[in-house]
């Protein structure tokens, strides 16, 4: 039997990162996950009063805490949100965030669909988090807030993660469910059952989680999927997808299905890291 993956958070995100975000970076606000924890009630409907008025005053008290070093320094909040952006690709952190900060107090008093920038600017701000928890907070104020924008996708997946790697699959599932649902076109389509999965296999359901792993092997396999990938994007996909249908059907006491993925592993995708683990 070959030695199985622990459940780490460098793990949980390699298909994100084989995608398409571009720095490790990106994945600061996880690296505290396994050991940092987040109380979330349950998740009433999204039109409920007071859930609404929860996230709407911690949003605030969020404005009221931030560092305001260039609201009064006359920019244009337009100008905020792309000075910000500019500092971030330019990884000038420190800079980006007091960029962002500023955007979302000078933005305060704005409604409807004129507030919608804030969630970007919030979701740049969780991703330079280093307190996973805080992160995940940020995050829960854009899935409730800014359900429709660009962003709320990836906000909620990460969500998800966050909740997988606190041991609280159920939970996990119901966030990458509702990006399956609910996002039907964003680009984390096609890695949306491999992270279904993972939550399976967490409670112990491998026959569950070889379903979702070999649901989306064969999207992305056949290229159904809503965008298309670039050629070593979805190979790269495929092997992980192999590497988990192999070890699900492992837990699952099945030699032979697993053996199948293994060997696939190695003939199909032999210069991928799952085939070299799977030659170990």
């Amino acid at each position: 039997m070959r030695r199985r993956r622990p459940l780490r958070t460098a793990d949980l995100c390699v298909a994100l990162r084989r995608l398409s975000l571009r720095r490790s970076f990106h994945y600061a606000s996880l690296g505290l996950l396994a050991r940092l924890d987040l109380d979330r009630p349950e998740r009433p409907p999204r039109s409920a009063t007071r859930l609404r008025v929860f996230a709407v005053a911690v949003f605030a008290a969020l404005l009221v805490a931030a560092p305001v070093a260039h609201a009064q320094d006359g920019r244009d909040p337009s100008d905020l949100l792309d000075d910000g952006r500019r500092a971030f690709e330019r990884e000038e952190y420190e800079a980006a965030r007091a960029d962002f900060w500023a955007y979302l107090d000078a933005t305060a008093s704005l409604t409807g669909p004129e507030r919608m920038p804030q969630a970007e600017a919030l979701y740049y701000i969780a991703l330079m988090e280093p307190d996973a928890s805080v992160a995940a907070r940020h995050y829960k104020i854009i899935a409730d807030e800014f359900p429709a924008a660009s962003i709320a996708d990836q906000a909620i997946l990460r969500l998800g993660q966050y909740d997988l790697v606190q041991g609280r699959a159920a939970e996990a599932r119901g966030w990458f469910g509702e990006v399956a649902q609910n996002y039907p076109q964003s680009r984390l389509q096609p890695e949306i059952p491999l992270w279904i999965g993972r939550s399976h296999l967490t409670e112990g359901a491998p026959r569950d989680a070889a379903d979702q792993f070999l649901q989306g092997f064969t999207r992305v396999k056949s290229g159904e999927l809503p965008r298309e990938m670039p050629r070593g994007q979805r190979e790269a996909l495929e092997a992980e997808y192999a590497w988990w249908l192999a070890t699900a059907w492992e837990d699952a006491g099945d030699e032979r299905a697993a053996t199948q993925y293994w060997s696939l592993l190695t003939l199909d995708y032999p210069d991928s890291p799952q085939a070299a683990e799977a030659r170990e």
